[in-house]
């Protein structure tokens, strides 16, 4: 799931200027104070800025943008511009000044290079990519294009594959484990993550055992409990493991180089132990890096701007797993393609590079380290192979939060070779969902599965999958999803995990081909029941997720995003006001 950067308080900012004159006369008179040294009243953010609508955010953006830029380039220190920004975030967010010291210090560096060295850098082009939820434009942002080859042409035949048999592939995805997580502190509190220090004032934020439905994150005995799930119950059975990023927790104003690395290793030491014997494919989460989301682009190579140390130790966890010639695209930029069996390939893929929160792509944007480009060849190898691909990601394509050229060209690319991927499995949304490609034609032609979280941050119950494959054709015959009830389980000794659903069952499908996924969407969009059923799998029937609700607004969406699998048709046709 997306993190918080120093420059999400830009749009609480934005949106006062563009308000109506009482409160453009407020913000003006802090900006002033601010800029004087003098004293500066508390956050406005609850009482002025949490209420206000959204028109002429983009120009607003710009006039902030542009204010941060020119005070740098006139000459500011950094020591200067630290404490401006750190200003800044106390008065118009309301993560608290704890939390807003410890943004500014871990993305001052990121933020300083930029404006110094980009030297095409605009407000425009800042607004446009952080803020594409709320449609700014860019009038010179380069649509960039990837190119796609021909269709080949071939007989219709596959690779005779030596078993015709089903795999079982467990998924786990977003598990954010966070080792200062205690029980009986305050999952209620003025840090944007909870859970970890304070006194409760009654049951009602009082940190629960295994979790808690609120701002909080995984406790390290949660992971324990799940390894020794897997253990006594599937172990035997499974053939494979697709873990799709996000170890880091939330607490992404206190993360440290050193920190992520220990606890990276750690999870990959413990997946190592949990499944011996078993071919395990993991890629990397928006979490991960320091400063979260920013994975440095491929000319950065000093620290501590770059983050090439994310995708050296990523090899050298992953190598117990992946076979040696994947070494250079792994320590490359965190991508691989592995052939499994014969006809049937992983490809692992860097997605966080169309991640919009990823503050480097306001320095580049095109194809970073060429990464789409790559897949194109890997994939048109595989066609001429034929060989079925499964793709891993972690941020979807259809995410609003997914750069729009990146995630165009990905959606392309899925058009072109969609007879030979088999399937997609993402992350980062936190919710049990999937995404459905469908052709000019209106016709289903791929699928990209969502595997939820371990983490019940914000309000969901923990779950995994484990995904029935067809070797033949690698093809998702059916999945299931497992979960737990988090109050339950904080009221007992340990969580009670069942099976939640069978995605076949659930919808009354006779299989998960392309036209099955096509008839569970025209059944999705026409039965009301059906839709209440999705949004109450998707947060594994969480109790407090639940009994909150999802209107027809809300199931709208829900149904809209199933086949939504470019950010702008997302944008465009299924949020509101975001």
């Amino acid at each position: 799931m997306q993190g918080i950067n120093l420059f999400l308080f830009l749009a609480f900012c934005a949106t006062v200027i563009c308000s109506n004159d009482v409160h453009l006369d407020r913000i003006r008179n802090t900006l002033k104070q601010l800029d004087a040294g003098e004293p500066l009243p508390r956050s406005i953010y609850k009482d002025t800025i949490s209420k206000l609508k959204n028109e002429g955010f983009c120009t607003a953006c710009h006039k902030v943008v542009k204010a941060i830029i020119e005070k740098r380039k006139m000459g500011s220190s950094k020591g200067t511009m630290n404490d401006y920004l750190r200003k800044m975030c106390n008065l118009y967010t309301d993560y608290g000044a704890v939390a807003c010291k410890g943004y500014t210090e871990i993305n001052l560096d990121t933020i300083l290079f930029i404006i110094d060295n980009k030297h095409d850098l605009t407000p425009e082009r800042v607004c446009s990519i952080f803020h594409q939820a709320k449609k700014c434009v860019d009038p010179k942002a380069k649509k960039w294009i990837i190119d796609l080859p021909p269709p080949l042409e071939q007989e219709n035949e596959q690779n005779e594959v030596p078993s015709n048999g089903i795999w079982n592939i467990f998924q786990v995805t977003d598990v954010h484990y966070d080792p200062n997580y205690k029980e009986n502190t305050k999952s209620v509190c003025e840090k944007p993550l909870c859970c970890e220090t304070g006194t409760p004032t009654g049951p009602q934020d009082t940190a629960g055992k295994w979790g808690d439905y609120h701002v909080c994150d995984s406790p390290p005995r949660l992971f324990s409990n799940l390894y020794d799930r897997v253990k006594a119950t599937h172990l035997d059975d499974l053939n494979a493991v697709y873990f799709t990023g996000d170890i880091i927790s939330h607490k992404s104003w206190g993360t440290s180089k050193d920190a992520n690395l220990a606890h990276m290793n750690g999870f990959y030491q413990a997946l190592a132990d949990t499944f011996k014997g078993k071919k395990v494919f993991p890629i990397l989460g928006n979490h991960e890096p320091h400063p979260v989301d920013c994975y440095s682009p491929e000319g950065i190579t000093e620290d501590p701007l770059s983050t090439k140390w994310v995708f050296d130790a990523a090899w050298k966890a992953w190598s117990k797993w992946l076979p040696a010639d994947v070494e250079k695209t792994v320590k490359h930029a965190g991508y691989y393609s592995v052939l499994v069996k014969p006809g049937f390939r992983v490809i692992g893929i860097n997605s966080n590079f169309c991640f919009v929160h990823n503050l480097w792509l306001f320095y580049e944007d095109e194809d970073p380290y060429g990464q789409l480009t790559w897949l194109v060849q890997e994939l048109l190898k595989a066609e001429k192979n034929r060989e079925k691909v499964h793709i891993l990601s972690h941020v979807p394509s259809g995410h609003e939060l997914c750069h729009l050229q990146w995630s165009k060209n990905y959606r392309r690319i899925v058009e072109r070779f969609n007879d030979t991927i088999a399937a997609q499995f993402n992350g980062h949304t936190h919710i049990d969902e999937i995404e459905i490609f469908y052709s000019d034609e209106n016709e289903a032609i791929n699928v990209a599965f969502n595997g939820g979280s371990l983490t019940p941050f914000v309000g969901n119950n923990p779950n995994y999958r484990i995904y029935q494959v067809q070797l033949s054709d690698a093809t998702v015959q059916d999945y299931q999803t497992y979960t737990f009830n988090m109050t339950e389980a904080n009221m007992g000794s340990s969580p009670a995990w069942y099976s939640l659903y069978s995605f076949k069952e659930a919808y009354g499908l006779q299989d998960l081909s392309k036209k099955g996924l096509g008839d569970f969407v025209k059944k999705l969009n026409k039965d009301k029941m059906l839709q209440k059923k999705y949004f109450d799998f998707s947060v594994r029937n969480s109790d407090v997720l639940v009994k909150e609700g999802c209107d027809d607004k809300c199931l709208k969406t829900l149904t809209c995003k199933v086949t939504a699998v470019e950010a702008g048709d997302a944008l465009d046709k299924c949020y509101e006001n975001l």
